[in-house]
């Protein structure tokens, strides 16, 4: 049964602490995991200090990689840490790709089927939003159909009507 990728993706506006019905939420984090900038910064607030303990018990993470907590207070039962580089050019994009891969193949191991993730990389790391939105989908996109029928939600949340525009164009072309 081939599976339609436009019941399971979706693209919205929004707030990523927002209840998207959801197993998990991605934040873009430092090495640290400890907080940062942006989008974190809300998501550390949101969750309360329950996140900052667990993420104490880390000893941080690679660039590329993720961890996962719970989520706490937030609505959403788990929190996948990305951690991608700051911008440096085109080799940056590998390490998001590997950020998606990462989270997409933790949420395997996990049993975690749905997931709502920010525009990583895209604000506090500077990446530009269209090669990012691109990594982001077609990443997402492979992750889903290399496990046929176990994702069943994936969400990607924009800040901004530019982000969306750029999601959905893209999303047209690479999602049929």
């Amino acid at each position: 049964m081939k599976q339609d990728m436009n019941q399971i993706i979706t693209i919205v506006k929004g707030d990523i602490i927002s209840d998207w019905q959801v197993d998990a939420i991605v934040n873009s984090a430092p090495k640290t995991l400890l907080g940062g900038g942006g989008i974190c910064s809300t998501i550390f607030k949101a969750a309360g200090y329950g996140m900052n303990q667990q993420c104490l018990m880390y000893t941080g993470c690679e660039e590329g990689d993720c961890r996962i907590t719970n989520g706490y207070k937030l609505p959403c039962k788990n929190v996948f840490h990305a951690v991608p580089e700051p911008y440096k050019g085109s080799k940056s994009i590998k390490v998001l790709e590997s950020c998606y891969k990462s989270v997409m193949n933790l949420a395997r191991r996990m049993e975690v089927r749905s997931i709502a993730f920010p525009a990583l990389g895209t604000g506090t790391y500077h990446y530009p939003k269209e090669p990012a939105a691109k990594t982001a989908l077609t990443t997402v996109l492979e992750c889903i159909k290399a496990n046929p029928g176990y994702f069943t939600k994936i969400v990607f949340v924009c800040y901004d009507d530019e982000t969306k525009d750029i999601y959905d164009k893209l999303a047209k072309k690479i999602i049929r």
